[in-house]
């Protein structure tokens, strides 16, 4: 992977959506239920990775899983 020309990760920098037949789904197709999950998801990956590890601090998670 080449990053001299970018600060972002291009293999990150998007999420993509699989269906469970393995096709690409767009965001804007996902139930409420889905897009709930998906921001509850980048709100843990925040905490753990820039934020302040409250989920850890607070022993929400446990071996890395939640409780």
């Amino acid at each position: 992977m080449d990053t001299s020309q970018s600060t972002t990760n291009i293999y990150n920098s998007t999420a993509q959506f699989i269906n469970q037949q393995g096709k690409v789904v767009a965001k804007a197709k996902l139930t409420k239920k889905q897009r709930q999950l998906w921001h509850d998801y980048q709100l843990v990956q925040y905490d753990l990775t820039t934020g302040h590890q409250y989920l850890l601090k607070n022993g929400l998670l446990k071996n890395g899983l939640m409780k």
